[in-house]
């Protein structure tokens, strides 16, 4: 199920969608508002079981999975033995680690030694309180899909960028597109891009 639905864009809008907006809303606007703000972020945000094989180079305690908020570990598997849950502390913010008691441990440095099973992400199926999209996250993707809305009605209305006459001095009047928005199609504002942040997926 998707992070956002059609009454989401709508109240952002202060409008209500009709006819075949409503399908290309839902079909075509949304998902790929979702699918924008996922490559800004570099991971997937709706909630799903993960599976991920991974070995550290050197002596290390702690692994950052591809994916967060992780709302369950499922299993921890290393070389081939399936670790105990004393055995490793898991994270919201997407990390694990390895320990012995009250001391770190590494994790394995074999190829593909770990296999780790967790759940992450936001939505249907993510225990409370990740089963609410967190609002910000919310508001960016209508933000990316009103761009999307917008830039719609711009090309139906006058079949590419609005035209904008002007008169130099000394010559005849010159005709030319201009584009209403500066920023490059598919360019996030600021204000989406902080919106952001906090989901972006963090690098070792």
């Amino acid at each position: 199920m998707a992070l956002t639905v059609i009454a989401d864009l709508e109240a952002h809008l202060a409008t209500s969608f009709t006819g075949d907006d409503i399908t290309r809303v839902t079909d075509e606007w949304l998902p790929q508002a979702q699918a924008a703000a996922e490559a800004w972020c570099k991971q997937p945000l709706e909630h799903a079981s993960v599976t991920e094989v991974f070995e550290v180079d050197q002596w290390e305690s702690w692994y950052v999975t591809d994916r967060f908020p992780i709302t369950a570990v499922t299993s921890v598997t290393e070389d081939t033995l399936l670790t105990v849950t004393d055995q490793y502390l898991s994270y919201e913010d997407g990390t694990l680690r390895r320990v012995n008691g009250a001391l770190d441990s590494s994790w394995s440095m074999f190829p593909n030694g770990v296999t780790v099973v967790y759940t992450a992400g936001y939505g249907t199926g993510a225990p409370s309180p990740f089963d609410t999209v967190p609002p910000d996250l919310v508001l960016a993707i209508v933000s990316i899909a009103a761009d999307l809305v917008d830039n719609s009605r711009v090309f139906a209305e006058h079949g590419g960028v609005p035209i904008k006459q002007i008169q130099l001095e000394g010559s005849d009047a010159v005709t030319y597109n201009e584009a209403t928005n500066p920023r490059k199609p598919g360019e996030f504002t600021d204000a989406v891009k902080t919106l952001l942040s906090p989901f972006v997926r963090r690098l070792m």
